[in-house]
């Protein structure tokens, strides 16, 4: 199942791009790297362009590039963007025909793309931040499995050193939780509404309202039991809410607020276990 804005998404958009701005504010050192894989792909597939890039929330962040002139590019119109939605290779052999791009400004001007073929970047947490692409102003009539293995091959092995050039050794990914929760969420002005935690880690969460609308980029407050969390409206879509917090919790407070709360017990607490009316533990 997709989330669909004015761009698919996918349903794990909030931690994916949390995830994504943590290889996104890498050293910048590392372009000249990527600079180099994508002058590779260029020569290698017989292609005018190449980019290594990050998805941000309504960005692509272009990290590295060869044959275009560009650092970032509008989510509207970012052919990879539809490349993060699966893990094979996505190819179009001719833009112009393709409904999802033949409107895209990409294709009806300047650089005129036509062929298009990309390779997601994936984090050793499983989530697709990124793509490899190829791009090219003629269409083609095929681009053989051997190529598509070739670039996806390129792909996994930038997406394997991602942890060493960008975050450093050692540097494990953030946990990402399924989570069964319930809190309210408040804004200024607004009363306080009751929300179920979906997706939780220390950087966002994905939580669900059922009978308000929130708008995106509004300032809320999450609480869930004794935390409260300020966090920004990063996307909406029915009732489902991505939040991105302004900064990370704690992992004791990821811990603690996960715990079921105690029920209070009636019981006398000098009762032992022995006992008939022994307290539950």
């Amino acid at each position: 199942m997709l989330l669909v804005r004015d761009y698919p998404m996918p349903d794990n958009e909030v931690s994916r791009t949390v995830e994504a701005r943590k290889y996104a504010t890498g050293d910048e050192n590392l372009r000249s790297v990527f600079d180099s894989v994508t002058q590779l792909c260029c020569n290698l597939f017989q292609a005018e362009i190449s980019l290594l890039s990050f998805i941000d929330d309504d960005i692509q962040i272009v990290k590295g590039v060869a044959g275009l002139a560009a650092t970032t590019i509008k989510r509207t119109d970012s052919f990879c963007s539809h490349a993060i939605l699966s893990s094979e290779v996505m190819v179009v052999l001719d833009a112009s025909r393709d409904l999802r791009f033949r409107a895209n400004p990409f294709v009806t001007a300047a650089p005129f793309i036509r062929f298009y073929a990309g390779a997601p970047l994936k984090t050793t947490a499983g989530f697709n931040i990124g793509a490899l692409c190829i791009a090219d102003p003629q269409p083609r009539q095929d681009f053989p499995s051997a190529s598509r293995s070739q670039l996806g091959q390129i792909a996994k092995l930038i997406s394997s050193r991602l942890d060493e050039l960008i975050c450093g050794h050692g540097n494990r990914a953030e946990p990402r939780h399924g989570v069964d929760l319930h809190g309210m969420i408040s804004s200024y002005g607004k009363k306080p509404v009751s929300a179920a935690i979906q997706n939780i880690s220390v950087r966002g969460a994905m939580i669900h309202v059922a009978d308000a609308q929130i708008p995106r980029g509004e300032e809320v407050v999450l609480s869930i039991n004794t935390t409260a969390i300020v966090a920004t409206v990063m996307w909406t879509r029915d009732g489902l809410i991505g939040l991105s917090f302004h900064r990370p919790i704690d992992e004791a407070d990821l811990t603690r607020i996960q715990k079921p709360a105690r029920k209070p017990s009636s019981t006398p607490p000098g009762l032992r276990d022995g006992s008939s009316t022994a307290l539950a533990r």
